[in-house]
């Protein structure tokens, strides 16, 4: 008999490998949104609910395993990095463009926040 002590919630329509990536949204959003990159090569956005339950919001295949994650700024962009691509995923148009190739995998990617702009980093794995 499994026990669940923590009283944890199952995701819904979780992925159908590994999760390589997670990230959730600042405090500071109005919302609870979580982002999780697996090595099935798919992203998908998750909203958390007050009851602790999750909605998922959509899922999108990059192609690549999913190695990082991460928010943009405002949290309305999903920053993605995969093995040889970063993308950025805008959630409110639904739409993804790849914004840099690399000759290696790209494990991870963050974005950084100044007063006035913002910008996305990578990096790359080197063995």
């Amino acid at each position: 008999m499994i026990t669940n002590p923590m009283d944890d919630f199952d995701g819904a329509a979780p992925p159908d490998d590994t999760v390589s990536a997670l990230a959730s949204t600042p405090i500071a959003v109005p919302r609870n949104f979580l982002i999780a990159g697996s090595w099935d090569s798919t992203i998908r956005c998750w909203v958390f609910k007050q009851t602790g339950n999750t909605m998922p919001i959509s899922m999108k295949i990059i192609g690549e395993p999913i190695l990082g994650v991460c928010w943009s700024d405002e949290c309305a962009k999903e920053c993605v990095a995969s093995e040889n691509k970063v993308n950025v995923w805008d959630l409110i148009s639904d739409q993804q463009m790849q914004v840099a190739s690399r000759d290696a995998s790209v494990t991870t990617c963050h974005w950084i926040k100044y007063i006035n702009y913002g910008f996305l980093t990578s990096f790359l794995c080197c063995i």
